[in-house]
């Protein structure tokens, strides 16, 4: 499974949203992320795996984002999601470079 997906969503306020949905006996495996305020006001974005936050990332206002690009893949459990969620009800995209592998 070494071929590789990009997926993105429009995040406009702290509504928990899945970037990848997990399978069963698969992991995914995520390469970068990449996120950009459109907003006028700071924005924090929590990354998680299902419900629990791994890394949280601010984004200033009127373009402000970031680009975080991992050395090695991070490997999420069998089954676990992908999912983001933002502190402020404004115009956000985060992205993701990921694939699947066998559990």
């Amino acid at each position: 499974m070494d071929q590789q997906d990009v997926d993105r969503v429009a995040l406009t306020d702290g509504t928990l949203t899945t970037l990848v949905g997990g399978r069963s006996q698969l992991r995914i495996l995520v390469h970068q992320l990449v996120g950009s305020n459109a907003g006028a006001s700071l924005s924090t974005v929590d990354i998680k795996e299902d419900v629990t936050t791994k890394f949280s990332l601010a984004m200033a206002a009127n373009g402000g984002g970031f680009s975080l690009e991992l050395r090695r893949p991070w490997r999420l459990p069998e089954g676990a999601s992908l999912k983001v969620q933002q502190s402020a009800s404004v115009a956000s995209y985060i992205s993701t470079i990921w694939e699947f592998e066998p559990a």
